[in-house]
């Protein structure tokens, strides 16, 4: 596991499954890429289960800023028990309108998201058991939903969405809803 990396100013592109990964790892910054045509997600935060370690190894305090990011399915995924990270300064998240999400925080909590543009999507962000983040500044627009905030379920537990702060976005021109909650959210 490694930690105070700078990933900064990279083409990365075509590759087969992901573009970036930073897997139980923390305090890295990934800054100014163009991250393009993978197959799976663009840029994934994860925690150690990706291979096969404990749940909880999540990757922590990462900034994520100033990145310019296409992607067939999720622009930018945060996955389980990954906290603290900033995605800000910019990102440009750009879908195919087909599937995924523009940033997709799953079963993740406090999270910093804020100045960040996101179109083209299934959905632009999306929140699925995960709380305690602050979204603010944010233009969200152009996708089917603009934010989907819903519970999770898995194996007879429900981890609900509770305590996000959504403020001071420009959520407009998305085809379905701007902002959809679902059952079991505060």
């Amino acid at each position: 596991m490694g930690s105070g990396n700078f990933v900064t100013s990279n083409n990365v592109n075509n590759n087969t499954y992901y573009g970036i990964v930073l897997i139980a790892t923390n305090g890295n910054t990934v800054n100014l890429n163009t991250i393009s045509a993978n197959g799976l997600d663009a840029l994934a935060l994860d925690n150690l289960s990706a291979f096969g370690g404990p749940i909880a190894n999540g990757s922590t305090g990462n900034f994520i800023k100033g990145n310019i990011i296409s992607s067939m399915r999720d622009g930018i995924f945060v996955g389980q028990l990954c906290i603290n990270n900033q995605i800000t300064n910019a990102n440009q998240i750009t879908g195919s309108g087909v599937v995924g999400a523009g940033i997709n925080l799953w079963r993740s909590g406090s999270q910093i998201i804020t100045d960040n543009t996101v179109s083209a999507f299934n959905t632009g962000i999306r929140l699925l058991g995960s709380s305690d983040n602050t979204i603010t500044g944010n233009t969200v627009t152009g996708n089917a939903n603009g934010f989907k905030i819903d519970p999770s379920w898995q194996l007879g537990i429900w981890y609900q969405s509770l305590n996000n702060t959504i403020s001071g976005n420009n959520i407009s021109a998305n085809t379905a809803y701007g902002m959809l909650i679902g059952d079991q959210v505060n």
